[in-house]
């Protein structure tokens, strides 16, 4: 192995550690809860329509991580 192999070997082994622990430390970190919305029906006839709160992910930060 040449002295510039090694130097490059260096500098991707490094590179590549930095870019796992960004990996596993966006993980760690839950995007936060957020009140969202859906439509429903009821159960039974008429069937009439409504709004119902539901509890999401901020789905930017979900998208972030997910990434």
């Amino acid at each position: 192995m040449t002295k510039k192999e090694l130097e490059k070997y260096r500098k991707l082994k490094y590179s590549l550690e930095y870019k796992v622990s960004k990996l596993a430390e966006s993980y760690e970190k839950e995007p936060e809860l957020q009140m969202g919305t859906v439509k429903k029906t009821s159960k039974h006839f008429p069937y009439l329509d409504g709004l119902m709160g539901v509890w999401i992910y901020n789905p930017v930060q979900a998208e972030k991580r997910d990434k």
